[in-house]
């Protein structure tokens, strides 16, 4: 979707890196988020739980419910962030082990920054306009995308119904370790670190078949992924560096499991009492790193229990996995899971009730 090489990065890992503006029902599936054929029952659903009623969001028309479409009837604002998981800043819950949560304990440097410790923005622009040494080295916007490719200022600044942060906990107050930003504000890597730490940005990868020679495509795997993080000066300085470095350390430091990434789920819809087998499309489902191959479960989570499968079969891009019958209906989170902790993002898989009707009555 986006321009390979960067900047801006492709889009094909965890989300989509844009912001919902007009936040209408064309823009919520637009990215393929909403758009599936299972919302209507994902809905369906929550009237038990929920206390809903049928005229509650159809109007009654000669007699038959009118069927809409309509996202802002109910939604006025992006519901993603008004969750209890956002407002309490458990960004893995749907965004998966792409990112750290702000308070999980992970590794923050404590040392002096070097002339190597990534910049928030960039450290130096080459002749040819291309920025090495910070973030914007691939996180860039593209405007003439579809959807827009939004910077990492919108993108970060529109988290719509996040009532919970404030400056400070993404921008530094002193002046004196970061660089100037919009508004005054201080940009200190450090403080990006609370939530891109090192173990989560060390182990994206988009491909794990041959990512030695692909620009964009993730934190690791080919030397510009290096330079463009952690360079200081001219990207020529790039033919200093070994290029098998990536695919010889696919997983990267600190860890050896790339994270993966759930693209689409078929069929995301499945009927209570019987076993169903599901294909899972994404990237990273296994990687080989030192001669070990690491590989994924899926897990199922309703907010009750959970479940973890093993799949039927699985490659780097493709997982099979039969669903028991067994399951209770409602809507469950799915992840798939590699190593024991690298997530993927959530996604969801709705188990309809088995529903037969016998009888109908006609009053009059």
């Amino acid at each position: 979707m986006a321009n390979v090489p960067p900047a801006p990065a492709n889009q094909n890992l965890g989300l989509y890196d844009t912001v919902f503006t007009g936040f209408t029902t064309e823009e919520c599936k637009n990215i393929e988020c909403h758009g599936d054929e299972n919302l209507p029952n994902r809905h369906h659903l929550l009237i038990a739980n929920e206390g809903y009623n049928c005229l509650d969001c159809h109007a009654l028309t000669n007699g038959a419910f009118e069927a809409f479409r309509n996202c802002s009837d109910c939604h006025s604002i992006s519901p993603h962030h008004l969750t209890d998981d956002a407002q309490n800043f458990n960004c893995s819950e749907c965004h998966g082990s792409f990112v750290d949560d702000y308070n999980d304990g992970h590794v923050i440097p404590t040392y002096a920054k070097t002339i190597i410790t990534p910049d928030s923005s960039y450290k130096y622009i080459d002749d040819s306009g291309v920025k090495i040494g910070g973030c914007e080295a691939c996180h860039e916007p593209d405007l003439t995308a579809d959807p827009q490719i939004g910077s990492n200022s919108n993108t970060h600044h529109n988290l719509s119904g996040f009532t919970a942060y404030n400056c400070n906990l993404c921008h530094s107050s002193d002046d004196t370790t970061g660089t100037p930003g919009e508004g005054g504000a201080v940009l200190d890597i450090r403080y990006c670190e609370r939530c891109h730490g090192i173990k989560s940005l060390h182990s994206i990868q988009y491909e794990n078949d041959d990512i030695s020679g692909e620009l964009g495509y993730g934190h690791i795997g080919n030397s510009w992924d290096c330079w463009g993080c952690h360079g200081f000066q001219e990207s020529n300085a790039l033919s200093s560096l070994d290029d098998s470095v990536g695919s010889s350390s696919e997983g990267g430091y600190p860890g050896e499991a790339t994270v993966p990434s759930v693209d689409e789920v078929i069929p995301n819809e499945i009927t209570v009492g019987q076993d169903t087998v599901i294909t899972i499309y994404g990237t990273s489902f296994e990687n080989e790193y030192n001669k070990t191959i690491y590989t994924s479960n899926v897990t199922l989570d309703n907010g009750t229990v959970t479940i973890e499968l093993e799949p039927d079969s699985i490659t780097s891009t493709v997982i099979e996995v039969t669903i028991p019958g067994t399951l209770e209906p409602g809507i469950y989170d799915l992840r798939v899971v590699k190593d024991g902790d690298m997530s993927s993002n959530k996604v969801t898989l709705t188990v309809i009730p088995d529903v037969q009707i016998e009888m109908v009555t006609i009053p009059g």
